[in-house]
């Protein structure tokens, strides 16, 4: 019942806008007049993702995160990455990313595409990493550069909802975790993780509807 009722909503009222602009002080896509919370927002107020903000060297975790999100963008751009202006690390972060597409003939479609459902009671909206394909099957690929944690297969979820919302549809959904020595790839997210974050987005409605 509930993963109709989702489905429903994102098939009715759901739309893809490439021109959303993030409000990073809100936490929050701002389309027109309107505010749609993001993806990380909605797991840090539900008490899914820790503050890391109490943990040391995490600003400069995260400040390195979006410099390999960054990074991944560019060399999959039509522009282009002039790799000889990297850091050492960060050229090898590059070797780890050009090791998986090798060894699973990734293909990407698309990196970094900004997604908004603006779906009245299930709006939300956050940035889908990169979609491709392995061995013909299409895939949705979340970049992380930190340890895995249970959380991230929410966010797979909520990101898949998104390209469902955009018509764009994916078999396989993993996070892709890069460091400056490896690579590794997550499991796929189950069917128990989009129940899971189902209900998250259910709750959230309740509260409106009932408080």
């Amino acid at each position: 019942m509930i993963q109709t009722t989702y489905l429903n909503e994102l098939r009715q009222d759901a739309t893809m806008n490439m021109e959303a602009v993030l409000d990073k002080e809100a936490g929050k896509y701002r389309l027109g007049d309107k505010l749609y919370p993001r993806v990380t927002t909605i797991l840090k107020e539900e008490g899914f993702i820790p503050d890391f903000s109490k943990f040391k060297g995490s600003q400069e975790a995260m400040e390195r995160g979006t410099h390999i999100h960054e990074m991944i963008a560019l060399f999959e751009s039509k522009e282009g990455l002039d790799e000889s202006r990297l850091t050492d690390y960060m050229r090898k972060v590059l070797d780890q990313y050009k090791s998986f597409k090798h060894t699973n003939a990734y293909v990407p479609e698309f990196v970094e595409r900004t997604i908004v459902s603006n779906s009245p009671m299930l709006g939300y909206g956050g940035t889908v990493d990169s979609v491709g394909t392995i061995g013909g099957v299409r895939v949705l690929i979340d970049f992380k550069s930190g340890s895995p944690m249970p959380h991230h297969f929410l966010q797979l979820c909520a990101y898949n909802g998104l390209l469902l919302s955009a018509k764009i549809y994916v078999t396989r959904s993993h996070c892709l975790y890069l460091t400056d020595k490896t690579w590794r790839l997550s499991r796929e997210t189950n069917n128990a993780d989009d129940v899971y974050w189902q209900s998250i987005l259910m709750v959230r409605r309740a509260r409106l509807l009932y408080k």
